[in-house]
This record gives C-alpha cells, structure tokens and sequence, in this order.
C-alpha cells in the first residue's frame, strides 16, 4: 500500500508538480499547525540549515573552490529542495497568498490564518535562497543579453530573460515584506504603516503569477536544441497551465470574500 503510494505521489510529481507540491505543502502546514505556533523557533532553526549549506556552497562557488555540494547525496537533495522554488518555496508562498483570501471562520482559513505570520518568516528561508543563486548568477547575462548585446535573441527567450529581470523586484518587494513580518520590526513600525508596507503583497503574488509565467513561455520558445525543448515542452505547458489556474482560484476566493465582508457590514445596520 505504501509503495502503491509513493509511486502514484511521484507519477503526480511528474506531471503536475506545482499542484501536487502545494496540497503536499499545505497538508504538512494545516497537520503541524499546532506545533509550528508552539514551537516557532525551532521551525526557524530546522529552516535554516538547508539555507546555511546552500550559502556554504554560494561562496565555495564565489571563491572558486567549487564544493560541488549538489553532488553530495542527501546533502545535495536538501539544498535542491531549498534553491529551487517548486518543492517548498513556491508552495509555501502560495499557501500565505491563500490564506488572506479563504473565509477566516472555515476551518482551513482559521489554521492558515493562526500561522501565517510564522509562515511568511519560514518561507524567506528557501525564498531568499533561491534568489541569491538567480540574482547573483542569471540576473547580470539576463541583463547583458537584454541591454548590452548587440546580437537580438531569438523572440521567445526574450520571454525568459523579462521574467528574470521580473525577479529583482520581487526580491526586493519580498524582502521588504518579509523583514517586517518580525515582531520586532513591527513593533518599531508606526501604527498603520505595516498594513500600508504589506499591500505590496498583492503586487508580489501577480509578479509571481507573471515571473512563472514569462520563465514557461521562454523556455517553451527559447530557441534550446529541439531534443531538448520539444521533450520539456509537456512540463512548462502544464506548468503554465497550473500556476494560471491557482491564480485565478486566488482571485474568485479574494473576490468572494470581499463581497461576503460588505454583506456582513451592510448587515449590521439591519
């Protein structure tokens, strides 16, 4: 039964991996709810060793002496798992983007809602991981190719390299968020200035939305060898596909929502 399982999770990781990496995310989150308000830091602690060896790898890269910690079996796996954003980063975001949409009284909203704070700081782990590797290694030959070679790119990987440049000011946006989600920094904060600084939010989640977007379209037209590309092509479709429909589920949620807020509040004078 158990392998049974595993091999119907991992043909589900082949073809539809965002979704199933989120509901698997989101099933870990809601079942250790509990457990991750009660024992905040040590969920901080976990996080952050996958971090500190992907900074250890970073700066053997940096310095040269290549530790090639990507090979080092379970050591490697854990540091994929934190660089790249579709086993948790990506997930976890979505979870937090989810969670200001679902009704706060449903029984998923109160779990989500009762850890999203605990949430939003646990997702800058692989979050900022994975942008120190894109932004210090992809950032400036995506630049160079955009504004300083006089050779054009093919007109598909100009997609790719816009979704990239996209990246900078999501990194940005989100680490601005995500320093402000600390209790200390809060409480430094003016009353209501955290509430204006986290309406950035919603301009994250549709960069997001466009960055994962921009990246599918240009690998699926980005002039790779056609063995390559035309082997890929069924990933990047399903996940465009994927991401466009998870976004639009946030949309309908939010709007539903908000349109329940003002019956509620026209109800009150009734």
């Amino acid at each position: 039964m158990a392998k049974l399982i595993l091999d119907i999770l991992q043909l589900l990781m082949e073809y539809l991996p965002l979704i199933t990496s989120f509901f698997i995310t989101l099933g870990l989150v809601v079942f250790l709810s509990k457990s991750i308000k009660k024992k905040t830091y040590i969920y901080y602690i976990i996080f952050s060793i996958p971090t500190l060896i992907a900074i250890v790898q970073y700066v053997s890269q940096i310095v040269g002496h290549n530790l090639d910690i990507y090979k080092m079996g379970i050591l490697g796996d854990i540091m994929r798992i934190n660089i790249y954003m579709l086993p948790l980063g990506l997930p976890l975001l979505l979870i937090i983007m989810f969670a200001g949409a679902l009704n706060p009284k449903s029984y998923l909203g109160r779990k989500l809602l009762s850890i999203r704070k605990e949430l939003s700081i646990l997702s800058g782990f692989p979050v900022l991981t994975h942008a120190l590797f894109r932004v210090s290694f992809t950032f400036p030959n995506s630049f160079s190719k955009l504004f300083l070679v006089e050779d054009p790119l093919p007109s598909g990987r100009i997609f790719a390299e816009l979704g990239y440049q996209i990246g900078i000011f999501m990194t940005i946006i989100y680490i601005v968020l995500w320093v402000t989600s600390f209790r200390s920094v809060r409480r430094r904060l003016v009353p209501g200035q955290w509430k204006k600084i986290h309406k950035w939010s919603y301009v994250l989640y549709f960069l997001i939305f466009v960055h994962s977007i921009l990246l599918n379209l240009g690998w699926i037209f980005g002039g790779r060898t056609p063995v390559a590309a035309y082997s890929r092509i069924p990933e990047w479709i399903t996940a465009i596909v994927s991401m466009t429909l998870m976004y639009l589920l946030y949309i309908i949620l939010k709007i539903r929502k908000s349109k329940s807020a003002k019956t509620d509040r026209f109800s009150k004078y009734f």
